[in-house]
């Protein structure tokens, strides 16, 4: 090998190691920033989900109160009196009403 390919050569390698180096640091800045704006996206989401399910949860416990102090409906389901006529007066005036704002609140939109 002659001295003019020997010297580019070595003139090569010196100036690929900074480019390699400066390469693998940007990589694994790259990496790192990626991995980070992941993790901050699924804890949002994560939170987000918690919020969600716990506004259902209170949701769910306001209509069981609501469902369990209802003196009509305990009325309706614990009076074996009833006759026909009156089960269908009960349930258009007074259970429909409550089923609708039960899913209107469900459904607030």
């Amino acid at each position: 090998m002659s001295l003019k390919s020997k010297l580019t050569l070595s003139y090569i390698i010196i100036l690929s190691i900074p480019v390699l180096i400066s390469g693998v640091l940007l990589y694994n800045n790259m990496v790192k920033s990626i991995e980070h704006e992941t993790l901050v996206i699924n804890e949002q989401r994560l939170y987000d989900e918690k919020v969600r399910i716990n506004n259902q949860i209170d949701q769910v416990e306001k209509i069981g109160y609501e469902i369990s102090t209802n003196n009509v409906l305990k009325k309706f389901f614990t009076n074996k009196y009833y006759t026909d006529s009156q089960l269908i007066l009960a349930m258009n005036n007074n259970i429909l009403p409550f089923i609708s704002w039960i899913e209107a609140a469900k459904n607030p939109y």
